[in-house]
């Protein structure tokens, strides 16, 4: 039988006009992109010299499954940082992984008098003294997490997704666009960008190499939708009991849906096919079992991305499929290409110029790429793309839950907050989730 094994982290789970014209053919450009960030720091007291020796402390919010594997990484990626602070809201869990960390990595991981557990923490790691700040918490407090730490002078790692809504779309722009500004580096956890293979493959297809691109197609498609049977969302009255371990993905309020939590791999690949260009619209359609999974989330999702010039981005994400794959296509004029965890390539004309049986993510790369540019004193942000990726992912689930077309500025001018990440939360802060949203009622 062929294998299903796919990565651990990889099942775990902007700049746009003013009032842009439906029919405006948007692309996404200019002052911030990637390498226009390349400028030296500003207002820092550290010189370039000082940066590349300096032991930088490191602050992680967010110390689950995901908040591990990214300090796993960030320690393989630069031997002078460390774990210099740690906040979450189960104190369990925090316990159990800064062990196992501890275990492996010693004296690197220098938290033990600054470990915090409560709702507050983020405040207080971030006035620990830190460098860089972490964000692993569930995407739904990542907004105001982003404009505090930028605020405060911190670089920032910001898992995806770093926003749920639109509003939330919003402030992290903005946030970014002043941290940058100030010198301050931001890196999102959108992976496949550090790919090696990933990078040759959408690359070459972006270089013309293989003719003109015509269409991309994303799968992600996998079999969880019973594995939450236990949860009893009608129970659940506060917060914490909808945000406990393994619960809060159930919840579009907390994750952003599927398409923003998970499928946004997909969407960002789709999006990177594309050369970061905004689609003039996208349709299509999805939903959930009436026996599926508790929640109310979407377990099945299929969307069109249309572009001005005819290009087309198709999406297919599932919770439901028996038939397990991720995996990315390209099909161009003059060949094709396939991204996945094992066999990847690049035909032209029939011919394959390019191979590789199995593609490692680029986990550790991506904070290799990060460090680099603090330590040399320049700015580091991905925003461009990756602000480009969530605001798909807002049109696509915009998309599945009206059964409407979506256009760019329906998001963009959209005020539909599903969460406040501004907001003081506790553990016995009442929260209830809204009904799974239907086309019939859009």
């Amino acid at each position: 039988m062929p294998s299903n094994k796919l990565s651990a982290r990889e099942t775990d789970s902007p700049f746009l006009p003013e009032n842009p014209s439906r029919r405006q053919f948007l692309t996404a450009s200019g002052a911030v992109a990637l390498s226009a960030c390349l400028g030296t720091l500003a207002a820092r007291a550290d010189t370039a010299g000082d940066l590349k020796t300096k032991k930088l402390k490191i602050g992680i919010v967010g110390l689950g499954n995901r908040g591990s594997g990214a300090v796993r990484d960030v320690l393989g990626a630069d031997p002078n940082v460390v774990i210099w602070s740690v906040g979450d809201v189960n104190e369990e869990t925090t316990g159990q992984n800064k062990s196992k960390l501890k275990q492996t990595y010693g004296e690197r991981i220098d938290c033990e008098e600054r470990t915090f557990i409560g709702y507050d923490s983020f405040e207080k790691v971030l006035n620990s003294g830190i460098d860089i700040i972490m964000l692993a918490t569930p995407p739904a407090f990542r907004p105001a997490q982003v404009r505090k730490s930028f605020e405060k002078g911190v670089h920032v790692f910001a898992e995806k997704p770093w926003c749920v809504d639109a509003p939330g779309l919003r402030m992290v722009e903005s946030a970014v666009k002043a941290g940058n500004e100030k010198g301050f580096s931001f890196l999102t956890g959108l992976v496949w960008r550090h790919t090696e293979a990933a990078k040759k493959i959408y690359e070459t297809a972006l270089s013309g190499e293989i003719g003109d691109i015509l269409t991309a197609t994303g799968y992600y498609c996998l079999w969880q939708g019973m594995e939450k049977n236990s949860l009893e969302p009608a129970k659940l009255k506060t917060l914490h009991e909808h945000n406990g371990f393994k619960r809060w993905f159930s919840f579009r309020e907390l994750g952003g849906d599927w398409i923003m939590e998970q499928f946004i791999h997909s969407v960002d690949k789709l999006g990177w096919a594309m050369n970061d260009d905004v689609p003039e619209r996208c349709y299509g359609n999805g939903g959930r079992p009436l026996n599926g999974s508790p929640g109310n989330t979407t377990e099945f999702i299929n969307i069109t991305y249309e572009y001005q010039d005819g290009r087309r981005a198709l999406l297919n994400g599932s919770h439901m499929s028996r038939f397990r794959t991720i995996h990315d296509e390209i099909f161009a004029t003059k060949g094709r290409t396939k991204l996945s965890n094992g066999r990847s390539f690049i035909e032209k004309e029939g011919k394959r110029i390019f191979e590789a049986d199995t593609v490692a993510l680029g986990y550790e790369l991506e904070h290799v790429t990060f460090l680099e540019h603090i330590r040399a004193g320049k700015v580091y942000s991905d925003l461009k793309p990756s602000y480009n990726t969530h605001l798909l992912a807002l049109m696509g689930r915009m998309a599945t839950q009206t059964g409407q077309e979506i256009y760019p500025e329906d998001v963009l001018e959209s005020d539909e907050a599903y969460f406040d990440s501004e907001k003081k939360w506790d553990y016995d802060t009442p929260f209830e989730t809204m009904p799974y949203p239907s086309p019939l009622n859009s």
